[in-house]
């Protein structure tokens, strides 16, 4: 069992009710990673749980669990659709109409301000605007990188938003350009599997976008953009560290 393994499985024995997803979260490793790993040792009992499961037999009742509540969510925030005789015939999404309001009032306020600001990085515009609207980072991606975009600030803003992006994370890699990316750096970097192999890839690829990338692994475009940012900013801790030291 290598370091790594040692680190997600002493994390689901200490928390045997944790999700995929949350031992990934705790740990900075992939889900992916996480997955097979538990995988690998699903056979292994956990020896602080009530019934003495192993975690395979606990995966399985976590897996349950996330279906009922996923079940119970459904119920409540989705409008069930009958035919006249009362059989069920499928559901359709409940739109919280304030709350669309204010998503598409954010994307508005957010994607002006960058155009506004297209030097800024994406920290800078969250900071810029927290202290009065109180955005994360996180949520400045999401807004930016919205498929709402278009249809809030017209196709030809849109179009420019995208380009800024794209112009932006050019200067961010023609910065990692410079930048001996060995295993060293990367190791310290405590970059998760699938950040090490995007911000390796990209910067030996430069000019693919984040669509691309997107659409390689199987995620959105705003998951590709916070990925890489957190990476190269703990690449430039990393960094910063060894010149300090």
């Amino acid at each position: 069992m290598n370091e790594k393994e040692k680190c997600i499985i002493a994390y689901f024995l200490a928390h045997p009710d944790s999700y995929i997803k949350d031992v990934a979260e705790a740990t900075g490793i992939s889900r992916s990673s996480v997955q097979r790993c538990l995988q690998k040792y699903s056979d292994l009992s956990i020896g602080s749980s009530d019934n003495n499961l192993t975690i395979g037999q606990q995966l399985r009742a976590n897996q349950y669990r996330g279906k009922v509540q996923g079940g119970r969510t459904s119920f409540l925030h989705n409008r069930h659709i009958q035919d006249e005789h009362g059989h069920f015939q499928g559901s359709v999404r409940d739109v919280d109409l304030k709350r669309e309001d204010k998503k598409r009032e954010d994307i508005r306020i957010i994607c002006t301000y960058y155009l506004a600001n297209k030097s800024f990085t994406l920290s800078e515009i969250a900071d810029s605007l927290g202290e009065l609207y109180d955005y994360s980072r996180d949520y400045v991606y999401d807004c930016l990188l919205d498929s709402r975009v278009s249809s809030v600030i017209g196709e030809d803003q849109a179009a420019q938003v995208e380009q800024t992006l794209e112009a932006n994370r050019s200067d961010f890699y023609k910065k990692l350009g410079d930048i001996d990316l060995n295993d060293e750096i990367l190791d310290a970097a405590g970059l998760s599997d699938k950040g090490r192999a995007v911000i390796t890839e990209r910067k030996e690829s430069p000019n693919m976008t984040l669509t691309s990338i997107a659409n390689r692994y199987g995620v959105s475009r705003a998951a590709v953009a916070k990925l890489e940012d957190k990476a190269f900013a703990k690449i430039q801790e990393v960094i910063g560290r060894s010149k300090n030291g």
